[in-house]
Formats: structure tokens, C-alpha cells, sequence
């Protein structure tokens, strides 16, 4: 139905809908004030370009423990140490470890890794390969990640992972464990074929071609190479914790970046 108002009632109706408006975008600011970077933090700045994602932290005493959609041979561990603001200055690498006990679907131990990784600096990085991640409203500075593969003698259900040793300045210790998707050939293909288009331009971003000049080939490579995020098992809260971590590209600042 099209309303049809006076010229008068014209600028009144304009006049609320502004103050609506106003109000409106008070209130989303409001909402979304919880999201920004706390002013105390080194990375204060709008958080244009930026992407956040739940990492789960290794705890100190016990483990945390992840099950796979399916047994599979391969899986893959991401890690990023938490690093003390009056170490970050000091170090220009990190060292701590964790260890990985992989089993199988019967709870039996299949393989059992001590995996002990060097987190970097993200200053030791050219600027334009520099991811830059931190957590909201906190001082504590988030190193480099790194990035482990194993391939297991047999399939595993489940990965449990727990604590080794930390450097000093090293104060907690995040993971992300992931497994393969299960595509291959014209599955694979029929896979990507059934993503959005910001999904298909998500998993070819990487590529040196766009998307509309990928063969169908390339497109198969795109799922069957890609690798999905397990979640934990339990509680959050009670069986682990889950941390947002946010990121954004290296951008210059001021005076030398």
C-alpha cells in the first residue's frame, strides 16, 4: 500500500524517521561496543578487515579432547602461544610443547607425539605477511602460529591434547585441531558446486586465478585439499576453555608501521 503525505507532513515524518534513526544507530553502537578494542590495548583501532575465530585452550593439568566426524589417518593441529606484555619486547621466539595421544574408535592409543614448536615474533615477518591477532580487552600478545601435521598408522576417533613444558613468558597455550573433508573426485566437485558463491570465492582466495577461470579440476583440488575445524568434547566452561581470538592484516601505522 503507497501512502501519499502532504509536504508538511512530509518533514515531519523525515524528522522521525532521523530521530529513529538516531536512536537506532545509538543503540547499535550500544550492542556493539562489547565487540571493539578496548582503548587499553596496543592493537586499539577499528577492527575493519578483520576476522575472529574460536580457539580452544590447552590446560595445564589434564587434557583436551577432540573427536573426529570419521577415523582418519590424518589430522592437523594449529597452536598459538599467549605471551607476557614485559616478555614481548625481550624474545623474539617462544618455545613450549604439548602432546598429541591419538586413538581409535575402541579408546586403544594409536599414536602418541611430544610435539615441541618455536612460536616467532610476528615482527620477524615482512609487514605485508604479517597476521596480526589478539584477543579483546586484553594486553596479553598472541605470537605466531604453527602448524603440525600427523599422519597416524591407523584410524583414529579421537586426539586428546595436554601441556608440556612452557618458555618463560609463555602464558597459556591456544589449539585448533582439524580433520580432512572426506571429498574426493566429482564428489568433491559436486561439494564445491553446492557452496554460495562467497564460499567458492572463500576456498579459492588462495589461488592465483579467479574463480570463473578455475577448471573443474582445480575446483575438485579445492575441496578434497581443504580441512574442516573439530570441535572439543564436553562443556565449555567445565570441560575447556574457549577463547575468540580476532585477526587482521598487517597494517601500517603512524610513523614505520
Amino acid at each position: 500500500m503507497t501512502l501519499r503525505l502532504s509536504t508538511m507532513a512530509n518533514i515531519g515524518a523525515a524528522l522521525a524517521v532521523a530521530g529513529l534513526a538516531a536512536t537506532g544507530a545509538f543503540a547499535f553502537r550500544d550492542a556493539l561496543r562489547p565487540l571493539l578494542v578496548s582503548d587499553e590495548t596496543a592493537d586499539s583501532q577499528p577492527l575493519r578487515r578483520t576476522s575472529r575465530h574460536l580457539v580452544y585452550r590447552i590446560p595445564r593439568e589434564g587434557s583436551i579432547r577432540f573427536a573426529l566426524s570419521r577415523p582418519s589417518r590424518l589430522v592437523r593441529i594449529t597452536t598459538q602461544p599467549n605471551i607476557d606484555p614485559q616478555d614481548w619486547a625481550s624474545d623474539r621466539t617462544w618455545i613450549y610443547g604439548y602432546r598429541a595421544i591419538l586413538r581409535d574408535a575402541d579408546a586403544r592409543i594409536v599414536a602418541e607425539h611430544d610435539i615441541f614448536s618455536r612460536a616467532l615474533h610476528p615482527d620477524r615477518l615482512r609487514p605485508f605477511k604479517r597476521p596480526v591477532r589478539f584477543h579483546r580487552n586484553s594486553v596479553t600478545k598472541v605470537a605466531l602460529m604453527d602448524d603440525a601435521v600427523i599422519e597416524a598408522p591407523e584410524p583414529v576417533a579421537t586426539v586428546e591434547l595436554a601441556a608440556l613444558a612452557f618458555d618463560t613468558g609463555v602464558t597459556s597455550v591456544d589449539a585448533r585441531l582439524y580433520e580432512r573433508v572426506p571429498f574426493i573426485g566429482q564428489t568433491a566437485l559436486s561439494a564445491f558446486r553446492r557452496r554460495t558463491t562467497e564460499e567458492q570465492a572463500d576456498l579459492a582466495r588462495a589461488d592465483a586465478f579467479p574463480l570463473d577461470m578455475l577448471s573443474d579440476a582445480e575446483r575438485s583440488a579445492l575441496m578434497t585439499n581443504r580441512w574442516k575445524v573439530v570441535g572439543p568434547l564436553g562443556i565449555a566452561g567445565e570441560d575447556y576453555e574457549v577463547v575468540i581470538v580476532y585477526e587482521r592484516p598487517f597494517e601500517a601505522r603512524g610513523e614505520g608501521g
